[in-house]
């Protein structure tokens, strides 16, 4: 029976079902998510927890697994994965993942967390030079988040433009359009030159009660400022 459990567990999950795979994992484990002999099923329903975004609960089974082996560097570089996605716990990530790379310095999952809590620090120097450090070795296809992560850290070494344009026309008959512009200077990767640009206009229906002798009104905004890492995980924005 309880190989069935497992089983139908499995099957909810390859078959994406993750709320009900989700429930047949929880009731599989009941109360041995601890257990040794449990160990690789417990992970199972962590990573499962960790994309459904039940952060806090992947976590106490972590938190559990490392009451039974504090030394499991899988399950720290696991512990330090949910730690990164479920935010504001970047310290706590890095310590997690350098304390499995100090047991399993090869550990590929490590490296990730490890990488991703730099950059959620601010660190992005350092995390691009050891994800590309990380990619240039690997023998087998990156991992979706090392791929990711690439990408991202990349993306802030380039000068960024964002452009965005809205129109909206109100029940009144008022006729209103936006745009904004964005662009990003990056300063060796931890710093950042910001400058906005945003135009709003109004424009009311000639002889309407908005209009008082106008049809048009305009807001030009400018802004120009900067982002500077003072400590891992402060910046200090001018």
């Amino acid at each position: 029976q309880r190989r069935a459990e497992l089983g139908q567990a499995r099957n909810e999950m390859w078959s994406g079902n993750r709320r009900r795979a989700a429930r047949a994992f929880a009731e599989y484990l009941q109360g041995d998510a601890g257990d040794k002999s449990n160990r690789a099923v417990t992970i199972e329903y962590i990573r499962l927890l960790r994309y459904q975004g039940n952060y806090r609960r992947a976590e106490q089974l972590c938190d559990r697994l490392l009451r039974t082996d504090p030394a499991d560097a899988e399950v720290l570089a696991l512990r330090a994965e949910v730690l990164f996605w479920e935010g504001n716990r970047s310290f706590e990530a890095r310590r997690n993942a350098d304390q499995a790379l100090a047991l399993a310095p090869n550990l590929q999952a490590a490296q990730v967390s490890r990488i991703a809590a730099l950059e959620a620090l601010g660190l992005n120097h350092e995390a691009s030079i050891e994800v590309h450090a990380l990619l240039a070795k690997a023998t087998s296809e990156p991992t979706s988040m090392a791929a990711l992560l690439e990408d991202r850290l990349d993306q802030k070494d380039r000068i960024r433009s964002e452009n965005a344009y809205t129109v909206y026309n109100d029940s009144d008959g008022i006729h209103d359009t936006g745009y904004q512009s964005l662009l990003a200077i990056p300063i060796h990767r931890d710093h950042a030159l910001n400058l906005s640009v945003a135009e709003f206009v109004s424009a009311a229906p000639s002889g309407g009660v908005f209009t008082d002798g106008r049809n048009r009104a305009a807001d030009r905004e400018f802004s120009l400022g900067g982002t500077a890492l003072v400590a891992p995980g402060l910046h200090l924005a001018l």
